[in-house]
């Protein structure tokens, strides 16, 4: 009868050492789903800054062409217009 009693007592004891292996085992995956995350968010924040940079290059990059060729040709009407 007492090793009965004790072959259950040490399934519950087993049981609860399995429920705790497994709740922190759940909480190191939380943990890892957390910092994957983060991780996602830093780079679609890198990705906003970085399209966002390019497109303002890009930006840039068509005014100053069209600065470049506005100067040229007002350069060029005024010099056939005085000379």
């Amino acid at each position: 009868m007492r090793s009965k009693i004790y072959i259950s007592m040490f399934s519950c004891f087993m049981l609860k050492l399995g429920n705790v292996g497994k709740e922190q085992q759940l909480e190191q995956v939380l943990e890892i789903e957390n910092k994957l995350n983060q991780v996602r968010q830093k780079v679609e924040e890198f990705e906003k800054t970085f399209y966002s940079d390019e497109i303002k290059n890009q930006i840039d990059s068509q005014i100053k062409q069209f600065n470049d060729i506005f100067y040229k040709v007002t350069s060029n009407f005024i010099m056939m217009v005085l000379f």
